[in-house]
């Protein structure tokens, strides 16, 4: 149908279409901040906060009590530790606080998938010439059991909120943290449990592990340590004492406390 009404439709239709496809676009929408690491590292970090925090709790818990085990079986001379008693009493005391005192083996229901794993070479260690006696293999299981016997304050899962988020990522940001390293994590997983730096302490490890603000140098006009008036500091109202930082989430520590007091 060749009209001239026909026409002047078709062209009505081309001319919107043209001025569609030529309308300038919008204002480009701001691009998502996921591309940060610090947020992605803190994001990621959130989706899986229970087992970590769970870890931590547990571990703190035994602390004081692995300790002093320790302590009193590596004091016993090296002979006496061979006809009973915890052997390598003086080796498991750096071993477990390298590890902050964490659980390798077992959990509150007794031995881990790994510490059953472990047991059971243990058990069939005689195939390589070792006496599966020596390693107490007997009386594991029956550690095992009174373990998860033990009636514990039950646990309740624990999240952070989009606010507690956003606070843990301005926490980091503040300590000066490098979501590139592996040991940020931990130091986060610390923080949130109450388990904060000592500045005058631990500043210069995470320092040296990259973690850490760098320290400050000494101000002009003095020697190392002395103040604006070279006076060792006095007079100098900048200098302030190293503080350990706040907790970044409260409410977690204080539901910790909670059931540790339990």
């Amino acid at each position: 149908m060749n009209t001239p009404l026909a026409r002047q439709l078709s062209l009505a239709v081309c001319l919107c279409g043209i001025a569609v496809g030529c309308e300038r676009p919008g204002p480009a929408s701001a691009p998502m901040d996921v591309a940060r690491p610090m947020r992605r590292l803190v994001e990621q970090l959130a989706l899986e906060i229970d087992a970590p925090i769970r870890q931590r709790v547990e571990a703190r818990a035994a602390r004081d009590v692995l300790t002093a085990r320790l302590k009193r079986h590596a004091r016993v001379p090296w002979r006496q530790r061979l006809s009973g008693g915890i052997k390598y009493a003086d080796l498991l005391q750096r071993v477990y606080k390298k590890g902050k005192y964490r659980a390798i083996l077992t959990s509150p229901a007794g031995l881990t998938p790994r510490g059953e794993s472990v047991l059971a070479a243990l058990n069939a260690s005689e195939a390589h010439a070792l006496k599966p006696d020596d390693y107490h293999v007997k009386r594991i299981p029956k550690l095992s059991k009174q373990l998860a016997s033990l009636k514990l304050p039950a646990w309740k899962p624990v999240s952070l909120k989009p606010d507690e988020i956003e606070a843990l990522i301005v926490w980091a940001r503040a300590q000066g943290l490098d979501p590139d390293k592996p040991a940020t994590r931990e130091v986060l997983l610390d923080a949130l449990v109450g388990d904060l730096p000592d500045p005058s302490v631990d500043s210069p490890t995470l320092t040296s592990a990259g973690v850490g603000a760098a320290a400050a140098p000494a101000k002009q006009g003095g020697k190392a340590g002395e103040g604006k008036d070279g006076k060792d500091g006095k007079g100098d109202k900048d200098d302030k004492p190293n503080r350990r930082p706040a907790p970044p989430v409260p409410r977690l520590v204080k539901l910790i406390k909670a059931h540790e007091a339990a």
